[in-house]
């Protein structure tokens, strides 16, 4: 394909756009199949064009008039399928496609993947990080495709009933239009001016209804993306919409104002055709969460979310529609209802409880699903299962199977007829506050605070021959043990050799690896979450910190502990020397709320205490190579402070950024300090500045996207800053890991994960990057290009 780069540009893309469609209407099935499985006509494609008219080729190659083998095919489903999973990465960075398809296809022995991969590393046109192990969803995993578009949390998801296209709901205040087969997004829908809580669809599929914590409620021509009208009359968020079978009503249910004084739990019933408000409904003392229709259309079931009053009485109600009078009232639940859902034949309710604050991840009798009938208003039964809030519900068009998501991440599919759980299922790291199902049943929309709709392909696992098995899946893992929360990685070291990389995460264990990614070890910590790691030179120990307020040392040889102190924390920091001689780490104590603990790891002995500020908490702190100085960022303090070891007080502050920092990092020559601090008002950027430690003046700063860089290391041979920024308000910046040119300030590469990114760590040689996510993955990067760092 090298000759494409003698053609003009409008030549090139005529060409790229129109070959495949020609060679296929040409009945050339093999020559389709050869450019179809070359990673130059797929990078000048990406490049040039858009993902989806990529992907759009392998459907004409895919088709069943096209004479290619079942393996010709099977190879061009896998890339097929690589390219779905990562189009909406490379739509926003077309130099991630050889990073992308080694990611996601380097575990198939094939030979036509594997040549494809093997050309994707001899490309020199960018540096780019190539994972050496297998560490991104593959195409026989779960999710099908991302959908990404909007600019905060996605609260709410539908899909039409011909299946075609997805209507999600933000934060942002929008709503967007999405072809489902594709991805693509064909609209957004703008005239609310706060975030949109709940969207439904009339059942000719003709119009959307939207409800927004603006108090209004619009109604959108779904062809056109035309607001039609708007509807005024609640004083509360509306947290809750749905429409009649026939179209002709509409109910809503309000809940708390943006001033708090103002409570509105209030339904209201409305003639769409009229525009008028027919009934106001109260009886909740609760804001109503959800609320649905009948599929009969005679009946409003709603129920009552965050506790408001010691007089909340958590039960849904039933309503006549038509009258508005409240039939009965269903009690069983100790605490708010999120969600519910009907049975397609109207017999049955599902609600789905939790705790008083939904964003925790603690026991309560209430994180559970009970069943309901809706004609004598009997609870039947109780299914439980899920250890925090559970925030939405939907049921299978076939009426058998449940589907549930909690605020621990995961996803729970229940038999509703045998009255068990058979699956769950974790997904990113972000709270779940939506899902819906196609109609036709093959796909699931998991509409999440990352701002992004993930498309599960449920056939594979709701099939009667048995339930989907995979042995890894990082960002939606099939899985019996500990969930997303607990494998968070928190931490990671490599030994001094750079043989054994050694990471931690939230359930408490350590575990080693060699740097090709396979595990060697896992040390059980029997405690709570690790937060920090150091790694003693010359000697096969590492030093662990806790939450437990535990400090200890582990043998990674044979995982055994080798001492341990106990030292109160608040937010775990940990650094050590180069000659690992000295030790230092954050902690608290009577006196001091902001403590820098001096110590002598090699023998398991505090030195000294130094007590930094009596108020506030260490946040950050770095010690120097030498181990003779420690930098110290506090919480909500603007400047950095320097102390000296061994004249044991502050002989420099470095003052100069807007906010407190949220990484440290030096350089193994021990001349500057990089830190990470956010802007003033707290936005979607940091900002990395560069310091001079003997004078302690700023040589320069550079912007970097994401809202809270959470790691910052300089390679030990002091060319290259390795960032990674996991919170952030965009998904993008949350899953980027970036490689930066100290003296230039640009980045050389990036990698993109499915998952928010955590920590990272770097071979002694500066060669293998290692990258930490919240789904508890490891990616082992190696940086690829023209030329050789």
């Amino acid at each position: 394909m090298n000759e494409f780069e003698n053609l003009l540009l409008e030549d090139k893309e005529f060409v790229l756009n129109n070959l495949p469609y020609h060679l296929a209407k040409a009945a050339m099935a093999n020559e389709l199949c050869d450019i179809l499985t070359e990673f130059d006509f797929l990078e000048h494609k990406v490049s040039a064009l858009a993902p989806q008219l990529l992907i759009e080729d392998y459907n004409l190659a895919l088709d069943f008039d096209i004479k290619i083998s079942e393996f010709q095919k099977f190879n061009l489903k896998l890339i097929k399928e690589a390219l779905q999973l990562s189009a909406h990465i490379l739509a926003e960075d077309k130099t991630q496609l050889a990073s992308q398809l080694h990611g996601r296809l380097l575990s198939y022995e094939i030979e036509a993947v594997q040549q494809l991969l093997r050309q994707a590393q001899q490309w020199k046109n960018n540096h780019w990080l190539r994972p050496l192990v297998s560490s991104l969803v593959s195409p026989d995993q779960l999710i099908a495709k991302t959908l990404q578009g909007h600019n905060d949390a996605v609260n709410t998801v539908a899909v039409t009933l011909d299946s075609q296209r997805v209507i999600s709901g933000s934060s942002d205040g929008t709503l967007k239009v999405w072809e489902l087969n594709s991805g693509k997004l064909l609209m957004t829908l703008d005239g609310h001016t706060a975030s949109v809580n709940s969207i439904a669809l009339s059942l000719d599929g003709k119009y959307i209804l939207s409800g927004s914590s603006d108090k209004t409620l619009n109604l959108w021509n779904l062809e056109t993306g035309t607001k039609l009208f708007t509807i005024f009359g609640h004083t509360g968020s509306i947290n809750a919409v749905a429409i009649s079978p026939d179209g002709r009503r509409c109910v809503s249910g309000s809940g708390i104002s943006s001033d708090l004084r103002i409570r509105e739990y209030a339904l209201k019933i409305w003639d769409l055709e009229e525009r008028t408000e027919l009934h106001t409904l109260y009886g909740h003392n609760t804001t109503i969460d959800d609320v649905l229709i009948t599929p009969d259309g005679r009946h409003i079931i709603s129920g009552g979310g965050v506790l408001t009053s010691e007089l909340s009485d958590y039960s849904l109600k039933v309503w006549d529609l038509e009258t508005g009078v409240e039939r009965f009232s269903l009690a069983g639940h100790t605490g708010p209802i999120y969600a519910l859902a009907v049975t397609p034949d109207g017999r049955h309710i599902i609600s789905a409880g939790g705790s008083q604050m939904s964003e925790g991840c603690g026991t309560s009798s209430n994180n559970i699903l009970k069943v309901w009938d809706i004609q004598t208003g009997t609870e039947l039964f109780t299914l439980k299962g899920h250890r925090s809030s559970v925030n939405t519900v939907v049921v299978t068009p076939d009426g058998k199977k449940i589907i549930s998501a909690s605020s621990d991440y995961t996803i729970k599919i229940w038999d509703l007829e045998n009255r068990r759980e058979l699956q769950t299922l974790e997904q990113d790291g972000y709270r779940i506050n939506s899902l819906a199902i196609s109609p036709n049943g093959q796909y699931l929309m998991s509409a999440s605070a990352s701002g992004t709709i993930k498309v599960l392909n449920i056939e594979q696992f709701t099939a009667e021959s048995g339930w989907y098995q995979s042995t890894a899946i990082p960002v939606l893992s099939q899985s019996n043990v500990s969930n997303n929360t607990t494998m968070h990685i928190t931490s990671l070291a490599v030994t001094n050799e750079g043989q054994k990389v050694i990471s931690a995460s939230r359930n408490g264990n350590l575990r080693v690896w060699d740097t090709n990614g396979q595990e060697l070890l896992t040390i059980s910590n029997q405690g709570d979450s690790v937060e920090a790691l150091a790694i003693m030179p010359n000697i096969s120990q590492v030093i662990s910190l806790s939450l437990s307020h535990m400090v200890k040392a582990w043998d990674i040889i044979n995982g055994k502990e080798s001492w341990q102190l106990e030292t109160p924390v608040l937010y775990p920091e940990l650094a050590v020397s180069c000659n690992g001689r000295i030790g230092v780490s954050s902690s608290v104590s009577k006196e001091y709320r902001g403590v820098v603990r001096v110590w002598n790891f090699e023998k398991g002995l505090e030195l000294f205490t130094l007590g930094i500020h009596p108020i506030y908490p260490v946040q950050k702190l770095a010690i120097t190579p030498d181990g003779k100085f420690v930098i110290v960022s506090l919480l909500f303090q603007k400047t950095l402070h320097i102390w000296s070891l061994e004249e044991r007080m502050e002989i420099l502050t470095l003052q100069g950024q807007t906010t407190s920092s949220d990484a440290l990092a030096v350089t193994p020559d021990g001349q500057r300090l990089i830190s990470a601090s956010r802007d003033e008002n707290f936005s979607k950027n940091s900002t990395l500045t560069v310091w001079d430690l003997q004078s302690g003046t700023q040589l320069c700063t550079f912007p970097d996207r994401g809202r809270i860089t959470t790691k910052l290391l300089v390679t030990p041979d002091s060319t290259k800053i390795l960032s990674v920024a996991y919170l952030s308000e965009q998904e993008s910046a949350s899953c980027t890991f970036k490689l930066w040119d100290l003296e230039s300030r640009n980045v050389i590469a990036s990698y993109r994960g499915d998952n928010p990114l955590t920590t990272c760590a770097v071979t002694p040689d500066s060669i293998t990057y290692i990258v930490g996510d919240v789904a508890g993955k490891l990616h082992f990067l190696r940086l690829e290009g023209t030329c050789t760092y």
